[in-house]
């Protein structure tokens, strides 16, 4: 765009409290804020409205599909065919058409043996805002298609929901697992995780709660929505670790924290193989001067860079190695580490890392490694939502919700959970409340938080959240599968079924998203 070498720039990014909307693609204004600031030699800040924000940056989720599933006598699925129409907006930004091309196919098999598969996705370009990514990205487009279809299924054939998906799910010997989109699913236990899931809920005490529920008036629904998340994008990942004189060993990522706690995760990781205290270590990112990558998209913060961070530190005491033993006259093989120091085996002879550092040029040793995994992660799992719904005002409410994530090995619960929640959170949003209005003619009506209803924290039920670390990832070292985004994946259809599920004793059994009090209303009073 300025016809200059990618050196002549440099990017700084602090924390930014997300990843999407704004933060997302490349904007005209981003490119005119350069070019002017380099025209007057001074900085420049701009800031746009929120109304400017509604009107113009990306929107997400906007398809229309017209599906069919066909089963065999037994419930077992043989095929399944979509029609789909994508609205793109009235310009094209990164990713956009990826999303409903790409993203949405290679989870439509979700934990199901689909024999064949028929899809057709046609993108038209309208006088709205451009699509973009939104928590999940094409995921949720795609799992919600196949989980309606299995939830109609059930209804229609008079099985349990939980049954029908049983009978169909992937078993964990037909692992590596090639899907009809080409995608190889290395590992997964989805039926442990389904029974897990269902026994967490209390799935066969639901008549009591629903009779409770009868007596207060309300309307009670459970539903189900089990799913498998394409996560990664690159595979590769660049790291640098440098250690010096002064005591310290920072480590250069390109990933970028945006309030998913990664750096956390990256110094547990760094301390517990480096044996080294973390008060001795630093973690730097979003400075392009200092570090190179592709940055956190795709749920790759540590299923890729923290893979990185892994043979980075191989390759980092391999060198201090080859340095101590040339120090002591040592032979490599007769080195050992522990806690920062080699030591020649049997002797009290030992050089530590800093001191190592103090006696090369610069006082410093610094190693710069890039690793790539030879596959995605695919983590999965299965959740269960119960809704209560008020009758008189058609207000839906999430009463109950039972989380069962299948996530590999994790380096710090505690943060995966947090991410599991808030993706949960954005499911409700997508569910019940939030959606993007226009008029005939193209005019934008809900271009402010007056008429945009956002997730609140009094929205939200207690969460209850297991995390299954029975079929750790095969594709990397760690054994993690990528977090960030499945929540977002698995609430929709886990709450739209509950509500459906209610609603069905009034003998509705259809309804799209969002699930509003009106929308509701309306359909208990045709």
């Amino acid at each position: 765009m300025f016809q200059e070498d990618p050196e002549m720039f440099r990017i700084v990014v602090r924390d930014i409290g997300g990843g999407f909307g704004t933060k997302t693609p490349l904007y005209p204004e981003d490119a005119a804020l350069v070019y002017a600031s380099g025209k007057l030699k001074r900085n420049i800040r701009w800031r746009s409205s929120r109304s400017d924000e509604f009107h113009t940056t990306l929107h997400a989720r906007n398809q229309q599909t017209v599906a069919e599933m066909a089963f065999d006598q037994n419930g077992k699925i043989l095929a399944l065919r979509a029609e789909t129409l994508a609205n793109v907006g009235g310009y094209l930004i990164n990713p956009g058409m990826f999303i409903p091309l790409r993203l949405s196919p290679s989870v439509i098999s979700s934990m199901y043996h689909l024999p064949a598969v028929f899809l057709s996705t046609r993108c038209v370009m309208t006088n709205t805002a451009p699509l973009g990514a939104f928590r999940g990205a094409g995921r949720p487009e795609g799992i919600y298609l196949t989980e309606r279809l299995m939830d109609q299924a059930a209804r229609e054939m008079n099985i349990d929901p939980a049954e029908l998906r049983r009978r169909n799910m992937v078993k964990s010997e037909q692992m590596p697992y090639n899907t009809p989109m080409d995608e190889s699913i290395d590992s997964g236990q989805f039926e442990m995780v389904l029974d897990e899931a269902l026994n967490n809920s209390d799935w066969n005490g639901f008549r009591e709660r629903r009779e409770q529920s009868r007596k207060s008036g309300k309307l009670r629904g459970r539903g189900l929505g089990c799913y498998i998340e394409w996560t990664g994008s690159e595979l590769n990942e660049t790291v640098t670790i440098t250690a010096d004189s002064s005591g310290m060993i920072t480590l250069y990522s390109g990933t970028q924290p945006m309030g998913q706690g990664i750096a956390t995760s990256y110094l547990q990781i760094f301390s517990e193989q480096l044996q080294i205290p973390v008060k001795q270590l630093k973690v730097v990112q979003g400075d392009t001067d200092l570090v190179e990558g592709h940055g956190s998209v795709g749920s790759r913060s540590l299923f890729v860079g923290g893979n990185a961070i892994l043979r980075g530190i191989e390759d980092f005491l391999e060198e201090c190695k080859q340095l101590a033993a040339s120090e002591l006259e040592a032979s490599v093989e007769d080195l050992e580490y522990h806690q920062g120091n080699f030591q020649v085996k049997g002797t009290r002879v030992g050089i530590g890392i800093f001191d190592l550092c103090s006696r090369q040029s610069g006082n410093s040793i610094s190693v710069k490694r890039k690793k790539e995994l030879t596959g995605r992660s695919w983590p999965n799992g299965c959740h269960v939502a119960e809704v209560e719904i008020d009758a008189e005002t058609g207000e839906v409410r999430l009463d109950r919700y039972v989380s069962v994530d299948d996530v590999g090995n994790t380096v710090n619960p505690m943060i995966v959970h947090g991410q599991v929640q808030g993706g949960i959170a954005s499911g409700l949003g997508q569910a019940v409340l939030e959606r993007t209005e226009y008029d005939a003619s193209g005019q934008l009506l809900s271009g402010s938080y007056m008429d945009y209803a956002l997730p609140r924290a009094d929205d939200m039920p207690s969460l209850s959240g297991s995390l299954f670390e029975k079929a750790p990832c095969l594709t990397n070292p760690l054994g993690a599968k990528g977090t960030g985004e499945i929540g977002a994946v698995a609430g929709p259809p886990a709450i739209v079924h509950a509500v459906i599920d209610a609603l069905a004793e009034k003998g509705i059994t259809q309804v799209d998203m969002p699930l509003q009090p009106q929308k509701i209303w309306e359909c208990l009073n045709r």
